[in-house]
């Protein structure tokens, strides 16, 4: 067998795209723990790869067919992409070369992540990718392109974010979702409590076999936990629309999906909210069972194990910063939701249905605010001018149409004090329409035209819950 066909045989495909089974790295006593502090050790063997297997010839023979696909048809290569891969990792160039040395040097890094349930994808893939898809829904760390040996982890809709960070960012958007709902269902008042675990994983040693690939790493994983910030936050009745008015779960969640549509998809998904159990539970206990108190948890897996042993995938091969000591932190909200009546929020409802549709409200707010009433009831008065000049009639004797605002000014000239008085007194405008008609129409002359503006607005037909 000549040289060629020996490194035909071994060759790696440009395209590391497989499916494997994610193998999670899981410490029992990695859980939060109330008791402030409490510390927890224990040392731990995380094997950095292992020999080859069927499952592995299988993979590379399905690359190398996507390989020979994509060669003949070079106009539509399949560029795939990890849209929905949980754990991803993007490496360089070189790792994906086709010579004898990059086989037996960076093979066993590949091998290493593979089996840890990463997908390895060439970061140039990603890059044209990235480059030639406009709409793409994918971004790193906020961002178009991802860094090279990186562990990512999808959180949803595309997003994905290193793991260093990620924690953080599941836990920031849970909470603007849960905000949001809990927005939307009338809530009151929101109390909550911090809770932060520390973890420290120190390399107490490494034993290596390159030939043979059984290398390890040997360290100890001490966590503790301690209380953080807490408080208590209050909101307005603001008459929750969607809540109050919804007739059944269903047309709660599409009204929902309707109203909180228009903001970023990274603000809220409504896909990740359907998908997401503690949520809908949240939503269905509040809008089914009406209830006036709810507890939440946010809460994030540790992820620093398999976070500590990709990193020491490339350590071992003199590829990475020597780690002998990484600290991460994760943390864990506990919320009370209190909520408004039912009835409080009907009746919010109705007022901003009036406000909305009556402007002399804000106007009469105003005159309220305002100590010296004499002064403020300026702002009645010009309203009342106004709305004079919005009321039609018709001259029964010349057909003509006029509005009142001429026969306002001479009665405000023959009795200014009177007008001053009544202004007082208003506190809507269909109150105000009417007293004009009742103290400026004249039944022999006039004939009142109803304005299709000066109509009320107020959908009778809404059914409250």
């Amino acid at each position: 067998m000549d040289e060629n066909t020996i490194e035909n045989n071994i060759q790696i495909t440009e395209d590391i795209i497989f499916d494997s089974v994610v193998q999670s790295i899981t410490d029992e006593n990695s859980v939060f723990n109330l008791t402030i502090p409490e510390t927890i050790t224990k040392t731990t063997y995380i094997p950095l790869s292992i020999s080859d297997n069927h499952n592995q010839d299988n993979q590379d023979n399905q690359d190398n067919q996507d390989n020979q696909d994509n060669q003949d048809n070079p106009k539509n290569p399949k560029i795939k992409v990890p849209f929905n891969e949980t754990y991803v990792i993007f490496l360089p160039e070189c790792f994906f070369g086709h010579s004898w040395y990059s086989y037996s040097y960076y093979s066993k890094i590949i091998k290493n992540l593979r089996n840890k349930g990463i997908k390895v994808i060439n970061i140039i893939k990603i890059v044209k990718y990235q480059e030639n898809t406009q709409d793409s829904a994918l971004l790193f760390d906020d961002k178009k392109y991802p860094d090279p040996n990186i562990l990512y982890i999808h959180l949803f809709n595309g997003l994905y974010y290193n793991d260093a960070v990620f924690n953080k960012r599941k836990i920031e958007k849970e909470r603007d979702m849960l905000l949001l709902l809990a927005g939307k269902l009338g809530v009151s008042s929101i109390r909550f409590s911090t809770q932060i675990t520390e973890t420290t994983l120190v390399n107490i040693g490494a034993s290596a076999s390159v030939k043979g690939f059984e290398n390890s790493i040997k360290y100890t994983k001490n966590s503790k936990s301690y209380q953080g910030n807490s408080g208590i936050e209050k909101y307005a009745n603001s008459g929750s629309a969607i809540y109050i008015t919804s007739s059944d779960l269903n047309e709660f969640d599409d009204n929902i999906k309707r109203t909180l549509s228009i903001l970023k998809s990274n603000i809220f998904n409504y896909e990740y909210y359907k998908k997401n159990s503690k949520l809908e539970l949240f939503v269905y206990k509040r809008f089914e069972y009406k209830m006036s108190s709810l507890e939440y948890t946010i809460e994030v897996d540790d992820i620093s194990d398999k976070s500590f042993a990709i990193k020491s995938c490339f350590m071992d091969y003199g590829l990475g910063m020597n780690i002998d000591k990484s600290t991460s932190y994760t943390e864990k909200i506990s919320y009370t939701f209190n909520f408004y009546n039912d009835k409080e929020i009907r009746i919010q409802y109705y007022e901003n249905i009036k406000r909305k549709n009556d402007k002399f409200l804000t106007i009469r707010e105003i005159y309220d605010f305002y100590t010296n009433k004499d002064i403020a009831v300026h702002f009645i008065c010009d309203y009342v001018k106004k709305i004079a000049r919005d009321t039609i009639y018709a001259d029964l004797n010349t057909g003509e149409h006029n509005n009142y605002y001429n026969r306002l000014m001479d009665m405000i000239r023959m009795s200014p004090g009177d007008f001053y008085s009544i202004c007082h007194l208003f506190t809507n405008t269909e109150q105000i329409r009417e007293w004009i008609i009742e103290i400026l129409y004249c039944k022999e002359t006039d004939k009142f035209i109803e304005n299709p503006i000066n109509k009320s607005k107020f959908d009778k037909s809404i059914a409250f819950r």
